[in-house]
């Protein structure tokens, strides 16, 4: 058995322009050198926006404590807990209920009390008897 040949198409190969290395050389060198102005102006245009912004920034650096102080008084307040209320008026009020409901009493006793003396002594003790059972 043989083996079967491979032919493969025929593609040319375009012509390649030979260039000079001393061409690539100064080609690169320009190029870096040019890179390496635009590098430079970037610099310099970068350390002149830093300059304004620093200058801008001292400028309202003055303010700036007062406007920080004043911040922190309007916020302090918000951060503290809210009073509790105080029992004291609870505690005058059921002193107060006490003291109305107490009188409220003695002032029933004493009429119960006036009420029996005005009776006849029969009367009297039939009454405290019909209320002591």
């Amino acid at each position: 058995m043989s083996t079967p040949t491979i032919h493969l198409p025929h593609v040319a190969i375009p012509d390649v322009p030979q260039i000079d290395l001393s061409d690539v050389s100064d080609r690169a060198t320009d190029v870096w050198s040019t890179g390496l102005e635009r590098v430079q102006d970037l610099a310099a245009a970068a350390i002149g926006a830093a300059g304004g912004l620093a200058s801008a920034a001292a400028d309202r650096f003055d303010d700036l404590p007062d406007k920080a102080l004043t911040l922190a008084g309007a916020a302090i307040p918000g951060l503290r807990p809210a009073r509790k209320r105080s029992k004291k008026p609870f505690i005058l009020l059921a002193v107060v209920l006490v003291v109305v409901a107490g009188g409220f009493w003695f002032r029933r006793r004493r009429n119960a009390t006036a009420d029996l003396t005005a009776l006849s002594p029969d009367d009297s003790t039939h009454r405290a008897v019909s209320a002591a059972s």
